[in-house]
């Protein structure tokens, strides 16, 4: 076989092998994308169910404890309206204030759990009911800031944001010993940017104990939308959190 010959064999093999090279990339890739895909969709299931799980919780709850709490107070209050005992009658009204605590408590589990009323009501209203309702029951001050008039969050998006809010806020509170909370909401075309901060003891991110399940279920919660996140933190340095959703919609991203 002469050189001539040999120079255009060894052009077909090379670019036989590329275009064999670029065939198996592609197929990879698309294996890998169809994964995630399918992540993506489970994933949005599991999701689903715990909000519908949630849902059915607090209608429950609604229903059947609170009508008996209901009860249970008018009752106390006809003893108290009948009894001629001054001792009877203080023990009435000190069980009447425990119940109205026990059933304001019951009202606001209510409400964080049933996604339905972030949806009626709206976002930026549910936002500042828990920040309120936070305010009376702990010493940590929550500060939020949100910018005008946002889109799409009345909607599954927006409940998935809430949900890593009150994580966040949930973490802080019960292992941050933390006094300070602040959160930013911005909005601008195609992006929405979630800023949260705490001023409390920070952890050790290496210290995969420290982690635990509320962070994977942020991680979880982030990737369902394909958005990124940072986190800074170290003892006692505080903790932050930067997450990014770009072109976020009413659905999870294929």
């Amino acid at each position: 076989m002469g050189s001539q010959e040999i120079v255009p064999l060894v052009v077909v093999i090379s670019i036989s092998v590329f275009i064999m090279a670029v065939l198996v990339i592609i197929i990879i890739y698309n294996v890998y994308r169809q994964r995630v895909k399918s992540q993506k969709v489970l994933l949005d299931a599991v999701y689903n169910a715990q909000e519908n799980e949630r849902t059915r919780i607090a209608e429950d709850l609604h229903d059947d404890i609170g009508a008996r709490l209901s009860a249970l107070k008018l009752r106390i209050d006809a003893i108290r309206e009948d009894s001629k005992d001054p001792g009877s009658v203080t023990l009435a009204e000190e069980s009447i204030t425990v119940l109205d605590g026990v059933v304001g408590d019951l009202r606001n589990i209510i409400r964080n759990q049933a996604s339905k009323y972030l949806i009626n009501n709206g976002f930026i209203y549910e936002l500042d009911r828990f920040q309120k309702q936070l305010s009376v029951r702990n010493k940590t001050e929550l500060i939020i800031s949100v910018s005008p008039n946002p889109t799409g969050l009345d909607s599954p998006f927006g409940v998935n944001v809430f949900r890593i809010l009150q994580e966040l806020v949930n973490n802080s509170i019960k292992h941050a010993s933390c006094s300070v909370i602040n959160i930013t909401v911005n909005q601008v075309p195609g992006e929405l940017t979630l800023n949260y901060n705490d001023d409390g003891i920070g952890f050790d991110i290496t210290n995969e104990t420290k982690k635990g399940m509320g962070l994977a279920n942020i991680d979880a919660r982030v990737r369902l939308y394909e958005g990124q996140y940072t986190l800074v933190t170290s003892p006692g340095k505080g903790t932050s959190y930067n997450i990014v959703f770009k072109n976020q919609s009413i659905k999870p991203t294929d």
